[in-house]
């Protein structure tokens, strides 16, 4: 998080230094707000990511669970069954992204990424 935290216009630095902000000040009105699309960015791929992983835990070491249910399912022939519970992991995989970008919308609305859905929609 250190790059995005650098990754700061110079000339809000300068302003600043001119008003005589503190380096916390500076910290906290500048610096992080800037790093939060990074932030964001990371957190829609991480939030994916991690249901994946959680399903996967839980095929190799787990015996309950929609992985464990899979698994078992898929050896007993049940397609349907099979398919009913990737409609859910889709499901909750979607849940967890959508409030992801409620909650960046809420945090960051001045960011150049929500002023393009505003206008869209």
């Amino acid at each position: 998080m250190t790059g995005t935290v650098n990754a700061v216009e110079p000339e809000l630095i300068d302003l600043t230094r001119a008003l005589a902000a503190s380096q916390w000040q500076t910290l906290w009105r500048i610096r992080f707000p800037q790093a939060l699309p990074f932030f964001f960015s990371g957190l829609k791929v991480a939030i994916t990511l991690a249901v994946i992983g959680a399903v996967i835990a839980e095929f190799v070491g787990s015996d309950q669970g929609l992985g464990y249910l899979i698994l078992t399912a898929t050896a007993e022939l049940k397609t349907a069954f099979v398919f009913a519970c990737m409609f859910l992991l889709s499901v909750i995989g979607i849940g967890l992204f959508a409030a992801l970008v409620a909650s960046e919308r809420l945090l960051i609305p001045w960011h150049a990424s929500q002023r393009s859905h505003a206008m869209g929609s």
